[in-house]
């Protein structure tokens, strides 16, 4: 019986190609979204200067700044002019 390219058996390493290659693709969507997912952090910053009624600088005061959302506070005391 003559062989025939859509035989499995006429490509032994054709079903393993298969794997490798799906392998390779599964690996190259998971590298892709750790990008992704790394840039979902939740950290910020917050800059800016703290001025009484008089626009005079005031240090050592204390600041809280709240997620409206969410109604999470955090606090942080104002640092010195630098």
């Amino acid at each position: 019986m003559p062989r025939t390219f859509a035989s499995s058996k006429a490509w032994p390493g054709h079903s393993r190609l298969k794997r490798e290659r799906g392998t390779f693709v599964c690996l190259l969507i998971s590298l892709s979204l750790v990008g992704i997912a790394l840039g979902q952090t939740n950290t910020g910053s917050i800059t800016g200067t703290v001025l009484d009624q008089q626009n005079a600088v005031m240090v050592g005061v204390r600041i809280a700044a709240t997620n409206l959302a969410t109604n999470v506070s955090q606090t942080s005391m104002a640092s010195p002019v630098a």
